[in-house]
């Protein structure tokens, strides 16, 4: 959960055994302040190598479930 301010920050994902993965990301939307019901989700590859950067919005959450590519 993040307070009051929005922000972002970056997350290194060396902590990934070698390999692709599908990122499974879910995240309040920009408004989510006002409107907690609103989401966003969206699927991407990354490997152990990526850095994703985590926008959460004033008062929101963000969320990564990562699946194994073959698994």
């Amino acid at each position: 959960m993040n307070g009051d301010e929005a922000r972002t920050i970056e997350i290194r994902l060396g902590f990934l055994e070698a390999g692709r993965y599908t990122a499974r990301i879910i995240m309040d939307a920009d408004e989510a302040i006002d409107y907690p019901e609103r989401i966003w989700e969206k699927e991407i590859q990354v490997t152990n190598g990526d850095t994703l950067k985590a926008r959460m919005a004033s008062g929101g959450g963000y969320v990564v479930h990562f699946k194994k590519a073959g698994s």
